[in-house]
């Protein structure tokens, strides 16, 4: 029974400690799918995430898409600001 206490203290307060870590913001970025590299805010293109245009919202990806008659590119959600990592992701638009 001690034990059993001693595991669920711990599981509360790694959880306690987790809930105080920011969460990450997730940010949607045009990605070409034929080069990997990624939209500018002036309609470029660059091989580096941080210069990479970043859009709130969805609609605004799609604005993007229009304005610079974008074909073949997807949208690439990346959850760190200082950089890639094993949890971004990417969907093609159409």
């Amino acid at each position: 029974m001690k034990h059993r206490l001693s595991a669920e203290r711990l599981f509360v307060s790694y959880f306690s400690e987790f809930e105080k870590s920011p969460a990450p913001t997730l940010r949607r970025l045009i990605r070409s799918k034929a080069t990997r590299c990624f939209l500018t805010t002036k309609g470029h293109w660059t091989g580096k995430v941080e210069n990479a245009a970043r859009f709130p919202e969805e609609s605004l990806v799609r604005a993007a898409v229009q304005k610079y008659k974008l074909h073949d590119v997807e949208v690439y959600y990346l959850f760190w600001e200082d950089g890639t990592s094993q949890f971004d992701f990417a969907i093609p638009l159409r």
